[in-house]
């Protein structure tokens, strides 16, 4: 009688160990699915970042050449309004302010292009900063979508 219960405890005991054993690998596998999706988040988010400083370097930088461009087509517009009327006033000097006319002309269609090409960057460098956010938020949905999908068919 003694060795029936010990066996039953023995068998009680090993059927406890069993159990335990069943819970500790499908406890296993849910963490790591959810360690394999949140490290797909924190990839995601990852590359994002690194892509916004990018985005928003170029933008600065754009910023800057779009400031610097101002102050220059400003300084060659006040010029060119300037020469433009001596140029057309008679008189000996007047080939020379013609000359001169042209010349900040030039400058300030130059500077305006400038300032429009710097404008253009930026504007590129926020469509770039929205696509990684696009980029990043849908590749955390799909990860979602697929645990979703995992814990429904678990």
């Amino acid at each position: 009688m003694l060795f029936r219960s010990v066996a039953n405890e023995i068998r009680t005991i090993s059927l406890a160990v069993d159990q335990v054993r069943s819970q500790s690998a499908e406890l296993a596998g849910v963490i790591e699915r959810a360690e394999t999706r949140y490290r797909g988040t924190g990839d995601a988010l990852h590359t994002y970042a690194v892509a916004l400083q990018e985005a928003q370097r170029k933008h600065d930088s754009a910023m800057a050449s779009a400031r610097s461009g101002s102050s220059d087509l400003d300084n060659a517009s006040y010029y060119r309004d300037y020469y433009r009327e001596l140029a057309e006033t008679p008189g000996p000097e007047q080939l020379e302010m013609i000359e001169k006319y042209r010349h900040w002309r030039e400058k300030a269609e130059n500077a305006q292009h400038d300032v429009d090409v710097a404008h253009q960057q930026a504007a590129a460098a926020y469509e770039e900063r929205d696509s990684a956010a696009l980029v990043a938020m849908s590749s955390i949905v799909t990860r979602s979508e697929e645990h979703t999908s995992e814990l429904q068919s678990h």
